[in-house]
């Protein structure tokens, strides 16, 4: 409707009125002119039912296009546009898996090339996210994971679980009085390696177990047997086990008991009876700090007792606990305390115990019995796993970012990389083994000696040792470089050992009992690649050089039982041998496959020696995200809300337009529907609702767009500039915080509120939208991963993954913006009319925005307040006339009122509300 006052003069007609008297509005040089149709004239009009009119028609618009802005941008409760199970999940998953590789505390630039992916392009049903499995015991037997985490996952445990932990113990108590290591070359062993290291002390278990009852009722006899009865002999002993016993600091108090004992870590020990899980997850914030996470990789734990091969090299501390409660064994009624004078080992051994329970059947074959003679014995071998060099890890992070860079910003590089010829496998062997025809391999397990029938090397090397392997596999162990390991393996051993590729080409391919026809021609393809992308030649050497050196220091070996002749042999060689060039290029391939989690690296170290090799391959796990996973509910809601919100606005509009046109008959106050948004948002929707919407804008405002897009095969995020529409759309709609404060100051304010509201809401508008232009809004991506112990080694529940999608700082500033619009333009105001006439209240059926905001000037005569029923309406004051009596209905209340009508009316009787004679 278009807005006319009514004067003492005269009055105005609508729009739609005057159309109807042959009255049609031009506009003319800037000037709103009326062209009388019936006396054929161009009058000079008001332009203000024009600019109502204007007003009207843009504001249910802009309500009706916001509604569609939200849809995209409030999707899911991330506010993040776009964001799907197959695409963006996927990706994320993915680009934290692989940053964890190499870290577990970084920041990530994901619109960085460097963490594009040129294998997926996500933009179908059929991705996948994949990890190998290994990553799990990679954190678990980290030397720099939290000690408040260690400690918490011990008082987690359930108490019948601790001796099923896995660790081999040298010392009872933190102090080191009791000793508990079954031979003295271990107990000297563990002095020299292992007094840092709280995992080998009873003491930092017991005293944090979460059940004295519980645990005694699963191995109080068993303890009381091993360890109990020789403690309750002396005051010390009685007094440490009280002691433990009565625990009573809290974590961070017992970490710092532990660091008085000089514990700084706590390190279990590897062992393949337990299949440690994982269930891993990133967090994505939205800017007002609410947090909600999603799976980045899921295992679930698994317990295999009757499939392992580890326990022949030390049994745990739960079996220790069974054979000295079973008088059936040799060791049954004796103590697990060297101190004790019933040492249980102090007349036998370890692996007599093994061989009574069958752990090892006798005789042992010709490589078991080497191995305990050589390197055990069996029974007392610490199986320690080795972590990746940083210096490894450095010199891997750079190749993979340099080829996702190269990939994800030249396409050139990207059809290069996805058309290398693929190395299918690499059967490695050394030259020593293939070029002596009288070995046999009879073994490659080392937990399993010489336990397969004979094959000659050119068959491939058999298959080492695993978390999922046991005896009698005759499993082959080979390569499957994926495209950036063959590259990656190329790049170092040319940088270190300056590859010449005729003569090693063809050196490797005859190393490779595998090799294609095409094998040189594979190798030179990736090595033309390397050469091309990765160019800083400086750097790659210097990483490549340090990764090689301290690799090399850690002495990780391959073995294999061989049969020479008719004698037992361990073969073992240094995966970076460097009297082999071949094998140190397979070398390389095994540190690939090793730091993406492919293989583990474990040291056996025994009372007659130490060997370091290199596990089996372990093949991949992945996860298939699902849209479920994605939460909705609370953008749901808010999209609901807002939905509400326009369409009681529109209503709203529809029943002002039929009071004006079909009630009023046009006599109304147009200046009041500019106050549309602000007197039906009060009166017929309320606060509550209001600032939903306005949070929405806050929303939509602080969240970065962050994309996925698609180069090539690939894919990569992208940040883009903000959009202009979706923007000055959002800043338009933070109008409504503006309205909540006027109306909530309108009580401070009063008179001046109807002068300075609306310069409010326009300064907050277009403040907010430059602000928003010039500084852009900007996310945080980071890895810190954290984790909760499931019975300490049997699973772990992390977060490793941060997505902060904006700040509450920009929130807060947002604001604090329409706070600050809506106190200046008070202050303005203010000092410009210092001594404005106070407005009384015409009706205490009005609420404090339909007093403040609507335009009363032309409405008080002798006194007597007026208003226009279109205007009541928008306010909550439904009205209708029945026999010649003006009923009211106020929404605000819920209650009818009758105005009796006057004898006199300066205005349209039918028109007004006489807001005198109604309260």
């Amino acid at each position: 409707m278009a807005p006319l006052h009514v004067a003492t003069t005269g009055h105005r007609l609508s729009l739609v009125t005057a159309v109807m008297c042959g009255l049609v509005p031009l506009t003319w040089r800037n000037r709103v002119h009326v062209f009388d149709l019936k006396l054929w004239l161009l009058i000079q009009s008001n332009d203000e039912a024009l600019d109502a009119t204007s007003y009207i028609g843009i504001t249910l618009w802009s309500n009706a296009a916001y509604l569609s802005v939200l849809e995209t941008a409030l999707a899911n409760d991330y506010g993040w546009a776009g964001f799907n199970a197959t695409g963006m999940h996927a990706f994320l998953a993915n680009t934290f898996n692989r940053q964890l590789l190499t870290s577990t505390d970084a920041s990530i630039a994901l619109h960085d090339p460097a963490f594009g992916d040129p294998l997926q392009s996500y933009n179908s049903s059929a991705t996948t996210v994949a990890w190998y499995p290994t990553v799990a015991r990679r954190y678990l037997f980290n030397a720099s994971a939290p000690l408040q985490e260690l400690v918490a996952g011990l008082r987690a445990m359930h108490p019948c679980q601790m001796p099923w932990m896995f660790t081999q113990y040298c010392w009872l108590d933190l102090d080191r009085t009791w000793e508990m290591a079954s031979t003295s070359q271990r107990q000297a062993r563990c002095a020299a390696l292992s007094q840092l290291n709280g995992a080998r002390y009873l003491e930092t278990s017991l005293r944090n177990l979460q059940d004295w009852t519980v645990w005694r009722s699963c191995w109080g006899t068993s303890f009381d047997i091993g360890m109990g009865n020789d403690l309750a002999a002396s005051v010390e002993g009685r007094q440490w086990l009280q002691h433990v016993q009565s625990n009573t600091l809290s974590v961070p108090e017992e970490v710092e008991y532990w660091a008085s004992h000089d514990i700084s870590v706590f390190l279990l020990q590897w062992q393949n009876f337990k299949d440690t899980g994982l269930s891993d997850s990133m967090v994505i914030s939205t800017p007002f700090g609410l947090s909600y996470s999603l799976p980045i990789s899921e295992r679930r734990g698994i317990v295999h007792l009757d499939y392992q091969t580890s326990h022949r090299m030390y049994w745990g501390l739960a079996s220790d606990l069974w054979a000295v409660s079973n008088n059936a064994t040799s060791v049954g009624g004796l103590s697990l305390l060297r101190n004790s004078p019933h040492f249980a080992f102090a007349n036998a051994t370890r692996a007599s115990l093994l061989f009574e329970n069958l752990t090892l059947s006798s005789p042992l074959n010709a490589g078991l019995a080497l191995y305990d003679t050589c390197l055990g014995p069996f029974g007392a071998v610490d199986m320690v796993y080795v972590s990746c060099p940083a210096s490894l890890l450095a010199f891997y992070r750079y190749v993979l970012h340099t080829i996702a860079t190269a990939t994800s910003t030249n396409l050139e590089a990207q059809k290069q990389f996805l058309n290398l010829p693929a190395k299918t496998y690499i059967g490695q062997l050394p030259q020593a083994l293939l070029n002596d025809t009288s070995v046999r391999l009879v073994g490659g397990n080392l937990m399993c000696g010489s336990d397969l029938p004979g094959t000659p090397p050119s068959g491939a090397l058999l298959t080492l040792f695993g978390i999922d392997t046991v005896c009698g596999w005759g499993y082959l162990d080979f390569f499957t470089p994926s495209r950036t390991g063959l590259i990656f393996a190329l790049a170092a051993f040319d940088a270190v050992h300056q590859l010449q590729p005729t003569f090693d080409f063809a050196a490797f391919c005859a190393s490779d009992v595998y090799a294609e026809p095409n094998c040189e021609a594979i190798y030179h393809a990736s090595y033309s690649y390397a050469r091309t992308f990765l160019s800083d030649s400086t750097t790659l050497k210097a990483l490549a050089v340090a990764a090689e050196t301290d690799t090399r220091s850690l002495s990780i070996e391959t073995t294999q039982y061989i049969n020479r002749r008719g004698v037992i042999e361990l073969y073992r060689i240094n995966i970076l041998e460097p009297t082999d060039r071949p094998w140190t290029c397979f070398g390389w391939n095994y540190l690939a496959e090793w730091v993406v989690g492919q293989r583990e690296v474990v040291s056996f170290q025994g009372d007659g020696g130490t060997v370091t090799s290199m596990s089996r391959f372990t093949p991949l796990s992945t996860l298939l995200p699902t849209e479920a996973a994605i939460p909705t509910r609370l953008s749901y809601v808010c999209q609901q809300c807002v939905r509400y919100v326009t369409g009681a606005i529109m209503v709203g509009a529809g029943v002002a337009a039929y009071y004006a046109i079909f009630v009023c008959r046009g006599y109304i106050e147009g200046m009041n529907l500019f106050a549309l948004n602000r007197l039906i948002g009060h009166a017929w929707i309320g606060r509550t609702l209001l600032i939903i919407r306005g949070i929405t804008a806050l929303w939509l405002l602080n969240t970065p767009p962050l994309q996925l897009q698609a180069f090539g095969v690939g894919a990569r995020f992208q940040v883009s500039a903000p959009e202009w529409f979706p923007t000055l759309l959002a800043s338009s709609e933070l109008t409504w915080l503006v309205y909540i404060a006027n109306d909530l100051f309108s009580c401070v304010t009063r008179q001046y509120t109807r002068l300075y509201a609306w310069k409010s809401s326009v300064a907050a508008c277009l403040v907010a939208a430059a602000w928003s232009f010039m500084d852009p809004r900007e996310y945080t991506a980071y890895v810190r991963r954290s984790c909760r112990y499931i019975d300490m080694d049997v699973a772990l529940e992390c977060t490793s993954g941060y997505v902060e999608l904006g700040h509450g700082s920009r929130v807060g500033v947002d604001v604090g913006l329409c706070l600050g619009c809506v106190f200046l333009a008070a202050c303005v105001e203010r000092l410009r009319y210092p001594k404005l006439p106070f407005v009384p209240t015409p009706s205490l059926l009005l609420n404090t925005t339909s007093v403040y905001s609507s335009n009363m000037t032309n409405w008080i005569v002798h006194g007597h307040a007026y208003m226009d029923r279109m205007t009541a309406v928008m306010g909550g004051l439904v009205t209708w006339r029945y026999h010649g009596v003006l009923h009211v209905f106020d929404i605000k209340s819920w209650r009818t009122f009758v105005v009796v009508p006057e004898a006199e009316c300066p205005f349209e009787f039918g028109a007004v509300l006489p807001l005198h004679r109604t309260c």
